[in-house]
């Protein structure tokens, strides 16, 4: 899907960001019947399923785990592999000394040189692959032992982010480890693994020490099916519809201390919205 807005018209506040299907976009709606879907709405639908179904140490303890016993099968084949091809490395540069040592005492003949210039194309393939499979096996003391505190600690971040104000810090923590969300017929779906630190991120979260397994092992996908939810703005008009009480009441719950996601959760009301009610009251007060 793709993200997109309309427009404030001339005279109306604010904008409509929402998603749209890639095919419905290109062929301008010919092609698929799928309906638009509020970004709001969309975006909350993803952190509710995160908040309250995999951010928990009972759903991530038995991912964790189970790359720990991915990690020890990699090493195993990997070593298995490593050892094959040193030993074939072995058998051709020694016939690379045979050949040279055939040159030295009859010359260069056409079929020498065809021979030397296969078998050396030979073992420089193969002394690279003995170069990958080297970074690809990990060492004992290397392995990550993820325990359940660490675990903890690393829900503990990607929670606070995903209650952050700012969008884009929710959209990072994210990308750790959700690769993909797919929605079909009002439907969501989730595509994530155990979360993969990107560069540049505080690896402090997931605890000292541990190693980077991105390109060393590959992490098994998971889904998860999540429901969308109904806009809130249908569910607030008929809760609120006094709109000039509304806004009382989210400026009484402000001055309280009370940041937008908490009067949001506590009103039933997407946070963003608390903050254009906000700052368009600031603006008319102004």
């Amino acid at each position: 899907m793709l993200a997109d807005y309309i427009p404030a018209k001339e005279g109306v506040r604010g904008h409509w960001d929402f998603y749209i299907c890639n095919t419905k976009k290109n062929s301008r709606n010919h092609k698929c019947p799928s309906k638009r879907i509020g970004a709001r709405i969309l975006e909350q639908s993803v952190i509710d399923c995160l908040m309250n179904t995999i951010l928990t140490r009972d759903h991530l303890r038995p991912l964790a785990d189970a790359i720990a016993q991915q990690v020890s099968q990699t090493n195993t084949d990997a070593g298995v592999r490593l050892s094959a091809v040193q030993d074939e490395l072995s058998h051709v540069e020694r016939q690379v000394n045979n050949l040279l040592n055939a040159i030295e005492e009859m010359g260069l003949s056409p079929s020498l040189k065809e021979k030397l210039t296969k078998r050396e194309a030979e073992k420089e393939r193969l002394k690279s692959e003995v170069s990958v499979l080297e970074r690809t096996i990990i060492s004992v003391t290397e392995i990550p032992h993820i325990t359940d505190a660490m675990i903890d600690e690393w829900i503990a971040h990607i929670r606070t982010a995903l209650q952050s104000t700012d969008l884009e810090v929710s959209r990072r923590a994210i990308r750790q480890f959700v690769s993909k969300i797919v929605v079909l017929d009002g439907e969501g779906e989730i595509y994530y693994t155990f979360p993969v630190l990107p560069d540049g991120t505080d690896r402090r979260h997931l605890g000292k020490g541990e190693v980077d397994l991105r390109g060393r092992v590959s992490y098994t996908r998971h889904t998860l099916d999540f429901p969308i939810s109904e806009p809130l703005s249908t569910t607030t008009d008929e809760r609120y519809p006094d709109k000039q009480q509304l806004n009382e009441l989210i400026h009484a719950l402000r001055e309280q201390g009370m940041n937008y996601r908490e009067i949001g959760t506590r009103l039933g009301i997407h946070w963003t919205r608390i903050g254009q009610i906000l700052k368009r009251a600031n603006s008319d007060w102004t």
